[in-house]
């Protein structure tokens, strides 16, 4: 995708910086091929904004508007709603963000699933203790794709204790993807991978 491709995809002015636009290419290039994907790169240089650039794409270039499941740190929950209604306004009118009371998600399953684009939760609703409601609800969908934004997930045990708890039980035991079609690919949003080679070989082992 050119440049001038990609600045068709947004809104206005907004349009993707020269990495982002490379990062952007990489993701597209591995959906065509039917490959799942690791975006890695340092905090703060746009993989949410890539991650909604392909989303886009899908939506206008393949008719593909949804729905997406999008799962990310608590800490960057809000910053993701943020970004979705900024670059994509279509898509952020059929997003459900997806945390809050009981009450609340009673109201938000309440929708009519054909209107929603994007669920956008976080890991918690993929604990042992998650709500029967909730997992009942999500494996209602059909999602396009799926989105991990590992962020910057604060984690309370060891890290590799942890991966294993976030990536291992609470999506594997979970039956994470019978949420997703076997013909697509399942795309992964991480910052750089650690050089420590058993932590990406326990990160790539859960999805690959």
């Amino acid at each position: 995708m050119t440049k001038k491709e990609a600045a068709s995809l947004f809104p206005g002015t907004l349009e993707l910086k020269p990495y982002q636009l490379t990062g952007l290419n990489w993701l597209l290039c591995l959906h065509h091929a039917n490959y799942n994907c690791i975006l890695a790169d340092d905090m703060g240089l746009g993989k949410t904004i890539q991650a909604i650039g392909f989303l886009t794409y899908l939506q206008q270039n393949k008719n593909v508007p949804g729905p997406h499941l999008i799962v990310v740190p608590a800490s960057t929950y809000q910053n993701w709603q943020n970004e979705i209604q900024l670059w994509n306004p279509t898509l952020f009118d059929g997003l459900v963000a997806y945390r809050g009371t009981i009450k609340e998600k009673d109201e938000m399953r309440s929708k009519n699933r054909s209107k929603i684009t994007i669920v956008l939760t976080t890991y918690n609703m993929f604990e042992r203790d998650s709500g029967k409601d909730d997992r009942t609800w999500l494996r209602k969908f059909k999602f396009k794709s799926l989105i991990c934004d590992e962020g910057k997930y604060k984690y309370k045990k060891q890290k590799e204790r942890a991966l294993h708890r976030v990536y291992g039980k609470a999506l594997v035991d979970f039956n994470f993807y019978s949420f997703l079609p076997s013909i697509k690919p399942v795309l992964l949003s991480f910052p750089r991978i650690s050089s420590n080679s058993k932590n990406t070989q326990n990160k790539s082992s859960y999805f690959f």
